[in-house]
C-alpha cells in the first residue's frame, strides 16, 4: 500500500504539471500481460496496431508486459504507423500487478492529454468467478490440461483434474484477469476496483474512463458491469472465451485513420470489427454495454430475483417451481464455455413463457406472478437498452450481449465477495434455489 500511496503522490504532482503534447480527440491504452501462454499473440496485435499508428485524432499507447531472463519486464510503446516507439521500460524481480497498471495509466493520461481515455485489458479472463487456486501451475496448464469448465469449483470438490499437482501450493482466492504465469498472480475484482479508482482520482479528477475493453475470455457479465460502473462509461467484452488472436487491432483502430468517433460508436465498432474478424466462426461473441444504464438493471435483477425467491420457490405449486429450473436448464438457456454463466436475456424469456403456461389453467390470477412477469418485461427492455451493439456466431442465436452466473450446484466461494452479490438479491435467490433442489 505504500507504493500505491506513492503512486497517487506522483500522479498528483503530474496533474499539476502540463503536458508538452496537444492534446487529441483519444488516448487508447492497452494493457498486455503477456506473461503467459498468449505471449506469442502480443507482437501480432502490437503490428496490427502499427498498421494505424497515432495521428491527429488518437494516441495509441501499449504496455507490454513479459517475463524473461528470471525479470519481469514492462516495456511502454507510443505506437506510430509502421513503427513503435520506446517510451519507458522497466525491470523487476516482483510482479507489482496493480501497481503496475495504474501506474501506466496515470503516465500515460497525464503525458498524452485527450477528451477520451480508453483501456483495454489484453490477456485471460474468467468471468465472475476466480480461479480456485494461487500456485505454480501457468495458465497455460490450466487452460489446456482440463476442460475449460473444470478450470472453476464444482460442487466444492475443488480442481480435480490436477487436485494432486497442487499439494504444496498455496490455495488462495483471486479473480482472474490479467494473468502472470511467472509469478502465479492476477487481478482481482479488488485490485481492479482499486487500481480504477486511483486512476480515476489522480489523473481524470474523479472524471470516468470513457471505455473499459476486456480483450479477453467471458468477461461481458452483469456482475463485472457492476464492477467497473463506478469508473467507466462503455464497456465492451465477450460472453464468450476468445482466441489467442484477440481483437484485430488494425480493424478495431482503423476510423482513427481519417476521423475520431464517440465512445458509444467507438465501441459499435470494435464490435463489429471483431464480427468482421471472426464471422466465418460459430463460436464468438462481443458486446459493446452503456454502463449509465446498468445501475437500472442491476436493480431490476434484484427484484426479479426477490420476487423469484417469494413467489416461486416458496410456492407449493410444483409446475411454478419447475418452470424456474426449466428456464435455468442448459439444454433450453443458451450458455457459454463457463455452463455457469448463462445469457441473462434469454434467461428472462425462458421465465417469461414457462411461468406463463405453469398460470395458465389457474382460475384466479397469482398477482405476485403477474408482478414477477411484468419485471422480467422490463428487464428485458433494459438489457435491450443497455447493449448498444452486439454480435454472435451461429452457435449463439439468442446471446443479447450480457451474461449473469446462475450454477447449477453450489455457489463459489469467490461470487458471494463480487460487488454485483452486494448490490442484489441474486445471491440470496440463489442459495434459496440450490436448497430447494439438492
Amino acid at each position: 500500500m505504500n507504493r500505491i500511496k506513492a503512486t497517487l503522490f506522483f500522479s498528483f504532482f503530474l496533474c499539476a504539471t502540463s503536458s508538452i503534447f496537444p492534446t487529441k480527440k483519444w488516448t487508447f491504452m492497452v494493457y498486455m500481460e503477456a506473461a503467459n501462454d498468449l505471449e506469442i499473440f502480443a507482437p501480432r496485435n502490437l503490428r496490427q496496431m502499427q498498421q494505424i499508428g497515432s495521428n491527429e485524432n488518437i494516441n495509441i499507447i501499449a504496455q507490454h508486459n513479459v517475463y524473461e531472463k528470471n525479470t519481469y519486464s514492462s516495456r511502454t510503446f507510443f505506437i506510430e504507423k509502421g513503427k513503435r516507439k520506446l517510451l519507458k521500460e522497466r525491470h523487476s524481480t516482483n510482479d507489482t500487478g496493480e501497481e503496475n497498471l495504474i501506474n501506466f495509466c496515470c503516465d500515460t493520461i497525464n503525458t498524452y492529454t485527450a477528451d477520451y481515455y480508453a483501456l483495454i485489458f489484453w490477456n485471460h479472463g474468467t468471468g465472475a468467478i476466480e480461479p480456485v487456486f494461487k500456485s505454480a501451475l501457468s495458465s497455460t496448464d490450466l487452460f489446456s490440461l482440463t476442460n475449460f469448465s473444470d478450470f472453476f469449483e464444482k460442487k466444492n470438490k475443488g480442481f480435480a483434474p490436477i487436485q494432486t499437482s497442487l499439494k504444496n501450493s498455496t490455495q488462495q482466492k483471486y479473480k482472474g484477469i490479467c494473468f502472470n504465469d511467472a509469478s502465479g498472480k492476477f487481478l482481482t475484482e479488488k485490485h481492479i476496483c482499486r487500481a480504477l479508482k486511483t486512476i480515476c482520482a489522480t489523473s481524470l479528477q474523479n472524471k470516468k474512463l470513457d471505455l473499459i475493453g476486456f480483450d479477453a475470455c467471458l468477461m461481458s457479465m452483469i456482475e463485472i458491469a457492476a464492477a467497473i460502473e463506478p469508473f467507466a462509461k462503455t464497456m465492451v467484452a465477450s460472453q464468450d472465451v476468445e482466441r489467442g488472436t484477440g481483437w484485430n487491432y488494425h480493424y478495431a483502430l482503423f476510423p482513427f485513420s481519417f476521423t475520431s468517433l464517440t465512445p458509444q460508436d467507438l465501441g459499435k465498432h470494435i464490435v463489429n470489427a471483431y464480427k468482421k474478424t471472426y464471422q466465418k466462426i460459430a463460436d464468438f461473441t462481443l458486446s459493446c454495454i452503456l454502463l449509465e444504464k446498468i445501475q437500472e438493471l442491476i436493480s431490476n435483477v434484484s427484484r426479479v430475483a426477490y420476487l423469484l425467491q417469494k413467489t416461486t420457490m416458496n410456492s407449493d405449486d410444483k409446475k411454478i417451481r419447475l418452470s424456474v429450473k426449466n428456464s435455468r436448464n442448459k439444454h433450453l438457456c443458451t450458455y457459454f464455455e463457463e455452463p455457469e454463466f448463462i445469457d441473462l436475456h434469454h434467461l428472462y424469456n425462458n421465465l417469461l413463457i414457462n411461468l406463463e403456461e405453469a398460470t395458465e389453467a389457474q382460475q384466479q390470477k397469482n398477482t405476485a406472478i403477474e408482478d414477477l412477469k411484468k419485471e422480467l418485461s422490463i428487464g428485458k427492455s433494459l438489457i435491450e437498452n443497455a447493449v448498444y451493439a452486439n454480435t454472435t456466431g451461429t452457435a449463439y442465436p439468442q446471446a443479447k450481449g450480457i451474461s449473469i452466473y446462475f450454477p447449477e450446484y453450489s455457489i463459489h466461494s469467490s461470487y458471494k465477495k463480487c460487488c454485483f452479490a452486494a448490490q442484489s438479491h441474486w445471491l440470496s435467490f440463489l442459495k434459496t434455489y440450490l436448497s430447494a433442489y439438492k
